[in-house]
């Protein structure tokens, strides 16, 4: 990622840079790389923008954002499902008034990628909110396991816990 809005495409050989990927939303922040390895989900700087990357044809495909009007929604973690159909996100709204920044809570969200919209909020643990959690799904995608005090094991269709793990 560089300060110029672009992912930098470097040969290892000779450490040089062969070409850049040119983005739409600003400088890049992180960038997560799909199970497959053939797209990039990069959160600009500002956490507010995600661009998803042509990893392969290395060209930006579309991006989008949460925020609108007055309200900021800062994404504070990402993980793609591993057949690029929905994003889990940590969410937080920021909403400006007058005379303040209303914070609202941190949220577990389910984010479809066809239609762009938050389409699931999946509860914390024991109604517990967190700042943020780890998230990683299994490899066929029917099970997602959430990292916070312990590992928490839910099934994909109806985000419904299955399993855990103390720690």
């Amino acid at each position: 990622a560089t300060y110029k809005g672009t992912i930098a495409i470097i040969d290892e050989a000779t450490e040089q840079v062969t070409a850049e990927i040119s983005l739409t939303s600003g400088i890049p922040g992180e960038l997560t790389l799909s199970d497959d390895r053939t797209r990039f989900y990069v959160q600009d700087i500002a956490y507010e923008k995600v661009e998803i990357v042509d990893r392969v044809n290395r060209k930006s495909l579309e991006s989008f954002t949460l925020s609108s009007g007055n309200t900021k929604t800062r994404i504070w973690g990402l993980q793609p499902d591993p057949k690029d159909r929905y994003l889990i996100l940590t969410i937080r709204d920021y909403t400006l008034h007058d005379d303040r920044w209303e914070i609202g809570p941190t949220k577990l969200v389910q984010f479809d990628l066809a239609t762009k919209k938050i389409t699931r909020t999946i509860p914390w643990p024991k109604g517990e909110e967190r700042d943020g959690a780890g998230v990683i799904f299994s490899p066929d995608g029917k099970l997602m396991y959430l990292f916070v005090d312990e590992i928490l094991i839910y099934e994909t269709e109806k985000f419904t816990e299955v399993d855990k793990w103390d720690l």
